[in-house]
């Protein structure tokens, strides 16, 4: 292969890898672009008080959209050790020991943020509040579904005298496959996403590294011509 070639190959590479690289991280790009936005805006203003109002507005959006993000990011963290979590709940259970009990062996075996949650409401309830609202408050705090639904079957269980070992066992098998099911979603949604990437970037730089070589051969024997 000439070094004519080699060069169209890897330009082909270089524009399919980029436009890869701008599709997986649209997201974060658009982050970046609207806290640039809030900078430049925050930049041109002028003037006084009014100056400084409108400043404070711009920090307060900033630290919105970034405050927005990363409770994102957490509540994501906390689903994902919702599973382990219930499981070792359920363990301590059906070994003997009380809620409270299973509540600090989750404190002490998970060093995350839900366990830190769990830790939070444990020394509520140690404090005197009923463990029905110390629950509810997690959940608040928490904001994630498979939480809140833990929560509102421990509490439904609790007033009916229903079996916490049960209950446990039932909402650990039911939440892992409400996660079979989003991931087979996911799965499904796949194809359908890399179309538009594939039609934008792969398939030219395909076709730029097919063509490329026959179109200079053409383009050198017509010159030679």
């Amino acid at each position: 292969m000439s070094g004519t070639n080699l060069l169209m190959v890897f330009l082909a590479a270089a524009v399919g890898l980029y436009g890869l690289f701008l599709f997986l991280f649209r997201d974060r790009l658009r982050l970046q672009e609207r806290l640039e936005e809030a900078v430049s805006y925050g930049g041109q203003l002028q003037g006084g008080q009014k100056e400084k109002g409108k400043k404070e507005q711009v920090e307060k959006k900033q630290n919105g959209l970034l405050a927005r993000s990363q409770e994102r990011k957490r509540r994501y963290r906390l689903a994902k050790e919702i599973p382990f979590t219930l499981d070792l709940i359920t363990a301590s259970v059906e070994a003997g020991l009380s809620f409270e009990g299973a509540m600090a062996k989750v404190v002490e075996s998970i060093p995350g943020e839900l366990g830190e949650e769990f830790g939070k409401t444990l020394k509520e309830i140690k404090m005197g509040i009923d463990r029905k609202t110390a629950l509810k408050n997690m959940a608040a705090r928490c904001e994630v579904k498979d939480l809140s639904t833990f929560v509102t079957s421990l509490i439904q269980a609790d007033t009916l005298g229903v079996s916490l070992g049960n209950v446990l066992r039932i909402e650990s098998a039911q939440i892992r496959e409400r996660r079979k099911q989003a991931a087979r979603e996911k799965a499904m949604q796949a194809p359908i996403k890399m179309l538009f990437p594939l039609i934008l970037f792969i398939f030219p730089s395909i076709f730029v590294v097919i063509l490329g070589p026959a179109v200079i051969n053409i383009m050198n024997t017509l010159m030679n011509q």
